[in-house]
């Protein structure tokens, strides 16, 4: 496979995968908001990335902190560098568009939507899914920043120095 091996192929874009499966299965299903649950779910998802967020830049000043062997390699590796550093703007923008998204959400009425057609084109049909597709793929490339710290952390010289 040449310069990427399937592994990190897979890694690299397994979360926005998911996050479409997940959008056509909730299209697929129908899903909508619904009136009595509307404003709990959107209140919780602008919680949850704020706080998705404020994890994700103390995390990213931590990774600048470590001085092992392992992470001076990583910094070393311009290519390898790049992309763990946009691993974390990904989840950072992820985090914030979800975020966003949920908040224009929250100050429009769940019923006005089942009003808003455009010609053949229903908007409240679409809504669901995208919430589900944006909460998926920042739940997932806030994972893959977790799962790459913690394999960091993992390495005994981490924080030695050595």
């Amino acid at each position: 496979m040449g310069r990427f091996p399937l592994k990190r192929l897979i890694e690299r874009f397994y979360p926005l995968v998911i996050a479409v499966v997940a959008a056509l299965g909730a299209h697929h299903l129908n899903l909508r908001f619904e009136s009595d649950k509307y404003s709990n779910q959107l209140s919780s998802t602008i919680n949850v990335s704020a706080i998705l967020m404020g994890f994700l830049g103390t995390a990213q000043a931590m990774l600048l902190t470590f001085n092992s062997k392992t992470f001076r390699g990583i910094r070393g590796n311009k290519r390898l560098w790049a992309l763990l550093l946009s691993y974390f703007r990904w989840a950072l923008l992820a985090s914030l568009a979800l975020c966003v998204f949920s908040l224009i959400l929250f100050s429009i009425d769940v019923k006005r939507f089942a009003e808003w057609q455009f010609e053949n084109f229903k908007v409240d049909t679409v809504l669901m899914p995208c919430w589900i597709a944006l909460s998926t793929f920042a739940f997932l490339t806030f994972y893959r920043v977790v799962k790459v710290i913690f394999g960091l952390l993992n390495d005994p010289s981490v924080g030695t120095g050595q």
